[in-house]
């Protein structure tokens, strides 16, 4: 491989360090597979072919009939709750969650099945969902406090509010009505 192709790459592969959800995708789209199907080549070396092939389609007959009785039960709480008018919040992230594992599970491979039935059970979805709510309330935590009214990002899209220096008296309102 010549010099310039090699640059090209490490200069590609730096680009995508530089952007964390470009880095996320890559690794999702050419280092999980390729881990995968390292994994399913040493599993059939060890337990032969036919079985792990056997073994990838019943993992995802088994995930997609899970999946489907999940989200079942998960619509008929969306519904519930929102005939009583609470907002199901719980609920919805739940149905994400679930749809994410099924993808996971009908994704040929071993890792992808471990997080796939993680998301489907719901023990661990619900320790994983407290997990993705305490990060999501940490992220707008972190936000919001870099966006105050006199931090510089605010005040390059909005205007300064109006400070009005002076002395403060004691006294009450007195209302003209009165």
């Amino acid at each position: 491989m010549s010099t310039m192709n090699q640059n090209l790459i490490w200069g590609s592969l730096l680009t995508i360090g530089e952007n964390s959800f470009m880095c996320s995708l890559f690794l999702l789209f050419t280092i999980v597979p390729l881990v995968e199907l390292m994994l399913l080549v040493r599993i059939s070396e060890r337990i032969g072919f036919s079985e792990t092939l056997l073994i990838v389609v019943f993992t995802g007959i088994v995930g997609a009939s899970l999946a489907r009785q999940e989200g079942i039960s998960t619509l008929k709480k969306i519904q519930s709750h929102l005939d009583k008018g609470i907002m199901p919040t719980n609920e919805l992230l739940n149905g994400l969650m679930i749809l994410v594992g099924a993808i996971f599970l009908v994704t040929p491979g071993v890792i992808t099945d471990i997080f796939g039935f993680s998301l489907l059970f719901p023990p661990t979805r619900a320790l994983l969902r407290k997990y993705l709510v305490f990060l999501f309330k940490n992220r707008m935590k972190m936000q919001m406090s870099v966006m105050t009214p006199f931090s510089s990002d605010f005040n390059s899209n909005h205007s300064r509010p109006n400070i009005i220096e002076g002395e403060i008296i004691e006294g009450r309102v007195i209302d003209k009505d009165e």
